[in-house]
């Protein structure tokens, strides 16, 4: 079963640590797979103007790609042209913000806990995060995000005096 949702998350520094996100659920998804996903039009103008209409920093947009045992995977595009990059290769936040919102509607479950997220596809720089999530009484109470990195910069930086 295949759930596109679209997604967004915001950071207003009042509250949990500046970190809020939010999932809005269309009737008529921008993708219905992961296919839809690459041909999305990357239009950095049009998406900072639809983060500013919704107040937000990001923009989500997945499809669900398979639903295993334990873990429901989907493949994401995390637009951000709001905050001046048009794309994003990964983000905590919105995954995090994601696995709530599933569980919300349904997906992820006590039975069916954890979201594998590959982000970055798109532009080259793949990435996977997941995100557990602990149930207490039926809905979600913890989240744990984790993932790997490969080192991709090194160098120094002299603070200002």
């Amino acid at each position: 079963m295949a759930v596109p949702v679209f997604l967004y998350d915001s950071f207003p520094a009042r509250r949990f640590g500046g970190n809020v996100a939010g999932v809005v659920f269309l009737d008529s998804p921008p993708v219905q797979d992961a296919a839809g996903l690459a041909i999305l039009p990357m239009a950095a103008a049009s998406i900072a103007e639809l983060s500013r209409a919704l107040h937000v920093d990001t923009i989500g947009v997945f499809a669900v790609t398979s639903e295993d045992g334990e873990t429901v995977s989907v493949q994401m595009r995390d637009l951000c042209a709001g905050i001046g990059a048009t794309e994003e290769p990964a983000s905590g936040t919105t995954s995090t913000a994601l696995a709530f919102g599933l569980a919300q509607a349904g997906l992820l479950t006590d039975a069916r806990a954890r979201l594998r997220v590959d982000m970055g596809i798109e532009m080259g720089r793949p990435s996977r995060l997941s995100v557990d999530l602990d149930f207490a009484d039926g809905r979600p109470a913890v989240a744990r995000l984790w993932g790997f990195a490969d080192r991709v910069l090194t160098g120094e930086i002299t603070a200002p005096a």
